[in-house]
């Protein structure tokens, strides 16, 4: 309600007002409040407190809003180590939850985080910590940067036949995009999950492809299939090239090279295809 609801516009509805003039009561910036426009706040103790109540509704949409509201915040967020904590709890829900909404949240958090690559180099440097809550395979000597790709990769393989999914597939794609620009030592499982997301899509987009050639009462729909297929199809080519192309990042990912590898009949139809000769 203090947000979207009956309090004006955002630039005349108080809450949001407040929440983008926030800033850190230790920044070497603040200055007495009743000389500029600023609601003072200690962003270290306010992450804690996030990161403590983001498994609840009312916390996770918190986040979300102080995130989409707050620059100064959401820059604090990225730089500081707090954020792996956060990061692991939000993939651990991401992982549980069965609840559209949430997951939707979710993946919209963690693509806006993604943007920073301070962000995403920590990702990188740290390991997932504990993941018992993983029940698919025991995770071991894995970095963050692999469990975010298992994590959202996955979410993409139970959302995709959801039409009502698009925007959390988008989400998804474009975290795992992000991350992949400087995601190194991916491990095999994480590689595996991304080139399975290439064989999913790849499936989807033949079938919607096979509907539209044969005039079917459903081509309509399937057009639009097929272009949404496209979409994804761009964004997984981006991610792959990201992470085994340049002589850095083919050097560092074998197990991508590897993936590629064990299914690489899967390129074969590209390779004269128009829209993706390109990217194989």
């Amino acid at each position: 309600l203090w947000s979207h609801g009956d309090l004006g516009e955002a630039d005349a509805n108080p809450f949001r007002v407040a929440l983008k003039h926030l800033k850190d009561v230790f920044s070497r910036g603040s200055v007495p409040s009743n000389k500029r426009d600023a609601t003072l706040i200690n962003f270290e103790q306010l992450l804690s407190t996030l990161t403590a109540s983001v498994s609840g509704d009312a916390g996770l949409l918190l986040t979300y809003t102080l995130l989409v509201s707050s620059s100064r915040f959401r820059a604090h967020v990225c730089s500081t180590s707090k954020s792996v904590k956060l990061t692991q709890v939000l993939l651990r829900d991401l992982y549980e939850t069965n609840m559209p909404h949430v997951s939707q949240l979710i993946t919209t958090i963690l693509l806006i985080l993604s943007e920073d690559t301070q962000f995403n180099r920590r990702l990188q440097k740290v390991s997932s910590g504990p993941t018992g809550w993983y029940k698919e395979r025991i995770l071991q000597k894995t970095s963050l940067s692999s469990l975010f790709i298992i994590v959202l990769s996955r979410t993409i393989k139970y959302t995709t036949a959801s039409s009502s999914a698009v925007g959390r597939t988008l989400n998804a794609l474009g975290a795992i995009a992000n991350t992949s620009c400087v995601t190194r030592d991916i491990s095999g499982y994480a590689a595996q999950r991304l080139v399975n997301i290439l064989a999913l899509f790849t499936r989807r987009y033949s079938r919607a492809a096979a509907t539209v050639k044969n005039g079917d009462v459903e081509a309509r729909e399937r057009h639009y299939e097929l272009e949404v297929c496209e979409d994804f199809l761009r964004v997984i080519f981006e991610i792959l090239n990201s992470l085994a192309t340049d002589m850095d990042s083919l050097h560092n990912n074998p197990e991508i090279v590897y993936a590629l590898m064990h299914q690489q009949q899967l390129l074969e139809a590209y390779r004269t295809h128009a829209a993706f000769a390109e990217y194989v």
